[in-house]
């Protein structure tokens, strides 16, 4: 399985303006009641099952007027079309638990990109059993079909991604 990690991804100043916006206080999150939707959850408390969401661009049309400070880090991508631009927030949990591993299954997307916005001992997971943590202002880029999961931290009071489906073909 081929995946790429990139650290310090963007200039700091951009990656500041990112967090800065996610993390602060007037930022509009809304809640997604529950994470998984399939029996795969195999590791997640159902009161654990939850996540705050905030989507960015759907099916290609953007949705969110904080779209435009994502600028950077679109135009870093260098994808042909962004079909789907989704930040998720979970907070924080007694133990590292995992979601059910899934496929990002978003018409014509053919690459996934996650941004971690904050340092903590969460990671995205593969079904081969490979781990990426998070880690501030890093990209993980793979292909949309591979098998992961997220999970969520212990050690920060939350951990904040962006999750980007895009295309990088005509």
């Amino acid at each position: 399985m081929a995946y790429n990690v990139i650290d310090d991804f963007l200039p700091q100043a951009d990656f500041l303006a990112i967090r800065t916006l996610l993390l602060g206080t007037e930022f509009p999150w809304y809640l997604n009641a529950a994470i998984v939707i399939n029996d795969l959850a195999h590791d997640i408390e159902p009161a654990y099952n939850w996540q705050f969401c905030h989507i960015f661009v759907r099916e290609g049309v953007v949705n969110s007027n904080g779209y435009k400070l994502l600028d950077p880090l679109i135009l870093k991508l260098e994808a042909k079309s962004i079909q789907r631009v989704k930040a998720n927030l979970k907070p924080a949990t007694y133990r590292i638990m995992q979601h059910g591993v899934h496929t990002d299954d978003v018409p014509h997307s053919d690459t996934t990109a996650i941004y971690y916005v904050n340092d903590n001992n969460g990671m995205t997971v593969f079904e081969d059993g490979n781990a990426v943590r998070s880690r501030a202002n890093r990209l993980l880029v793979f292909d949309s079909s591979t098998k992961h999961t997220g999970t969520t931290c212990t050690d920060a009071e939350m951990r904040c991604v962006i999750n980007l489906n895009y295309s990088r073909a005509d």
